[in-house]
């Protein structure tokens, strides 16, 4: 294989059916990108709707968060009127 640089792309001396051309993957991906616009739209429609999961996903995590710090906050304070009542009752 040999690898040879012309500008900003690298192209490599392929081989397809003893026909040697200079092929650049890179190259050929741009231009196949750039031709297809349902593979664009594709694309789109799958990333809106990963982002939408990903939006809920967020919500349920800050709900949760917010759940689990009020339980925190709640044993916090059980657990301080819990240790103020035993207190007071060693006194006695």
């Amino acid at each position: 294989m040999v690898l040879l640089t012309l500008g900003a792309y690298r192209y490599i001396l392929a081989n397809f059916n003893n026909d040697y051309r200079l092929y650049n993957p890179l190259r050929d991906s741009e231009l196949h990108f750039r031709s297809s616009s349902d593979l664009v739209a594709n694309s789109q429609h799958d990333f809106n709707a990963v982002h939408q999961v990903l939006i809920s996903k967020e919500k349920e995590l800050d709900r949760l968060q917010r759940e689990y710090s009020e339980a925190i906050a709640r044993n916090k304070n059980r657990t301080k009127s819990g240790r103020t009542r035993i207190g007071r009752r060693s006194q006695y």
